[in-house]
């Protein structure tokens, strides 16, 4: 595309930023700054346990210690997120589990 069509990637491309803000009156006129993954998921996990009862987080607790001995006790590598066979087989664990306990 000529750049006498696109005005405002030729106004940048050439940091003529005067000629972008005519041209570009949306612009925002500060840059935003995108966070990173790693604050993301720190607020994302201050979410969930600012949400949720100390008895939830325990269980949510629980069930991830059990999660890693299984993981250990079969040598099954520690993936996010917990592939899906893993994942049934864990479930098959504690149900048998459970069923040792009964009888």
């Amino acid at each position: 595309m000529p750049s006498k069509q696109n005005v405002i990637a030729d106004a940048i491309s050439r940091s003529q930023w005067g000629r972008f803000r005519q041209a570009a009156t949306e612009a925002q006129q500060c840059p935003v700054k995108v966070p990173s993954l790693e604050h993301l998921a720190g607020i994302a996990k201050d979410l969930i346990f600012k949400s949720t009862s100390n008895n939830i987080k325990n269980t949510y607790s629980d069930a991830l210690g059990r999660l890693y001995v299984f993981r250990e006790l079969y040598n099954l590598l520690n993936r996010w997120p917990v592939p899906d066979q893993d994942l049934l087989n864990f479930i098959a664990y504690l149900a048998a589990k459970k069923c040792q306990l009964q009888q």
